[in-house]
C-alpha cells in the first residue's frame, strides 16, 4: 500500500520565514495524488505578509477504493489524526484563531475558516461543503464507558461583547445584530469560473432521515430559558409584496397523533391571537370562524350562519336573534 507524505519545511532567510510543501504519491486507498510543490513566503519575522495566498498548495486526488462505505471516507488530501491519551479536553484539534485589527467596512467580511466544493459531473451523488460529526462511546466496544455526557455534532457560539441590541424582527433592521446560523442560497467561488447564475434553493434547513434508519426523538428544540423575556422563539416573515407571497407559514402531511399540543403550556395572555377579519377555516374556505366589528361569526359558503355580539352577548342564528339564551 502506498502512502501520502506531507512535508512542510520552514526556511529562514534574513528576517523572512518561508515554507515549502511537498506531497508525494498516494493516499492510503490506492488513490493517485499529483501535487505541485510550492515555496511561498509565510511570515516575515517581526513583520507582516502583504498580498494574497501566503501558502498555496494544489492537490489532485483519484481514490480507487471505498473501505466498504460510500465514497473514499478518510481518503483526504491532507489528514490530521490526533489521539488524546490523558490531560484535559482540547478545544480544537485543528484550531484556526483569527484576530482582525484592520477596519472592516460595509460590504466586506472576514471568515476564520472557509470550505468550498463545486461539482461538475453528478449522476446521483451529493457534494458537501463541510462534514462535521461526533460519536458517543460504543456499548459494543470493550473497555469503553458512558456514565454521562453528550455527543454534539457542531456547536456554534456567537459572543456579543458590545451591548444588548434588543429584540429585532429581521436581518439588517438594526445597525448591530448577531446570528447563530445563517443559511443563504448563494453560489461560492469555483475553479470553473462559470457565470454565477443562481436558481432558488430547495430546503434552507432539513431534518433528514438517516441512511441506516436512525431517527431523532425531537426535530427542533428550543430549551427552557434560552429565549429572552418578551423575545420570540420563532419569527416567520412573509413577502413584502402580495403577488410574491409564499403559500403558507407551515405545511404538514402524513400521520400524526395531534396537530398542535399546547396542553402543558401556560399563557399569561392567550394561546392564539388573531386580528379582526383573520379566519380559522374548515375544509377551507367552505366554513370559517372569525371575528369582525364586535362580533364572532361562523360563516358557511360566504353566508353568516351564527354570530355573537361581544357587548350584549346576543346571538343570531340564521337571522333569528337569541337573547339571554332564549329565542
Amino acid at each position: 500500500m502506498r502512502r501520502q507524505v506531507l512535508l512542510i519545511f520552514f526556511l529562514i532567510s534574513g528576517t523572512t520565514l518561508y515554507a515549502q510543501t511537498r506531497v508525494e504519491h498516494t493516499i492510503p486507498h490506492d488513490g493517485l495524488v499529483v501535487a505541485y510543490p510550492v515555496t511561498q513566503r509565510v511570515v516575515p519575522i517581526g513583520g507582516v505578509v502583504d498580498g494574497d495566498h501566503p501558502l498555496d498548495m494544489s492537490i489532485r486526488l483519484s481514490p480507487l477504493s471505498t473501505n466498504g462505505v460510500q465514497g473514499s471516507v478518510g481518503g483526504a488530501g491532507i489528514t490530521l489524526r490526533s489521539h488524546r491519551i490523558g490531560g484535559v479536553g482540547v478545544y480544537g484539534y485543528d484550531l484556526t484563531s483569527a484576530f482582525v485589527t484592520a477596519n472592516v467596512p460595509t460590504g466586506q467580511f472576514d471568515v476564520a475558516k472557509t470550505a468550498w466544493l463545486t461539482g461538475t459531473n453528478w449522476t446521483g451523488g451529493q457534494g458537501f461543503g463541510g462534514w462535521f460529526g461526533a460519536n458517543t462511546p460504543s456499548s459494543e466496544a470493550a473497555g469503553q464507558s458512558y456514565l454521562a455526557g453528550a455527543a454534539i455534532g457542531t456547536e456554534i457560539n456567537v459572543g456579543n461583547r458590545w451591548a444588548d441590541f434588543g429584540p429585532q424582527i429581521d436581518l439588517g433592521i438594526g445597525a448591530r445584530y448577531t446570528v447563530g446560523l445563517q443559511v443563504v442560497p448563494d453560489p461560492v467561488p469555483a475553479d470553473d469560473v462559470v457565470t454565477r447564475t443562481t436558481y432558488p434553493g430547495t430546503f434552507g434547513i432539513a431534518i433528514a432521515r438517516a441512511q441506516y434508519g436512525h431517527r431523532w426523538w425531537t426535530g427542533i428544540l428550543t430549551s427552557h430559558d434560552a429565549i429572552m423575556r418578551n423575545g420570540h422563539a420563532r419569527i416567520s416573515r412573509g413577502s413584502s409584496q402580495v403577488a410574491d407571497a409564499p403559500k403558507d407559514i407551515e405545511y404538514a402531511d402524513g400521520h400524526w397523533k395531534a396537530g398542535i399540543d399546547l396542553s402543558n403550556s401556560k399563557f399569561s395572555e392567550a394561546a392564539l391571537v388573531l386580528a379582526d377579519g383573520q379566519r380559522i377555516c374548515f375544509n377551507a374556505p367552505d366554513a370559517c370562524l372569525f371575528h369582525a366589528k364586535g362580533k364572532l361569526y361562523y360563516e358557511v359558503a360566504g353566508e353568516a350562519v351564527f354570530s355573537v355580539n361581544d357587548r350584549t352577548g346576543d346571538a343570531t342564528f340564521k337571522g333569528q336573534v337569541i337573547e339571554n339564551g332564549r329565542p
